[in-house]
């Protein structure tokens, strides 16, 4: 916790009242749901399915990518395969 936000939620708490117990209340909310999220990072909880979605994404990218790249030499293999006959039959 930064003393920044340790100074205030002292001060919000020491002057008391309903918006005092409020405002640490939300602090402490705040804090707690900081704390599960750098939790779920490290463990590789439930914090890191939309990393994991990404990931997934990507892999399909690559994949559709990868395949285009792969047809469209596999065309102009065979295009340069008949353009080389061409030139045989024709001499």
């Amino acid at each position: 916790m930064r003393a920044v936000c340790a100074r205030r939620l002292a001060r919000a708490v020491a002057d008391g009242g309903s918006n005092g117990e409020k405002a640490a209340r939300k602090a402490l909310g705040d804090l707690q749901s900081a704390a599960d999220e750098i939790r779920a990072r490290v463990t590789g909880g439930t914090g890191s399915s939309s990393r994991t979605e990404a990931a997934l994404k990507a892999a399909r990218t690559r994949k559709r990518k990868a395949a285009a790249r792969s047809a469209s030499a596999k065309k102009g293999a065979a295009t340069r395969a008949k353009a080389k006959t061409k030139t045989k039959t024709k001499r």
